[in-house]
């Protein structure tokens, strides 16, 4: 219900929150970048995938946020 009351509270959420896990992969990419073990070969693929994954997320949530793109063509399937 807060959200009805108060419309961009929840862009500004849902912004915040795709900023804070893009910036934590950053970090983890960082970390793992200096691991030339086999393993870590799939994970980097995954996170390379989450990460471009991240940046469109962003994105569009800042275009949602600043009134550019609304809601409504979002086609996202979390």
């Amino acid at each position: 219900m807060e959200s009805a009351t108060k419309p961009g509270t929840n862009k500004q959420t849902i912004c915040q929150e795709i900023t804070r896990l893009h910036t934590e992969l950053n970090e983890l990419a960082m970390r793992l970048s200096i691991s030339n073990s086999p393993e870590v070969t799939n994970v980097w693929s995954n996170l390379a995938n989450a990460r471009a994954y991240l940046s469109t997320a962003l994105e569009a949530a800042r275009n949602v946020k600043n009134g550019k793109l609304d809601e409504t063509q979002l086609d996202w399937q979390i």
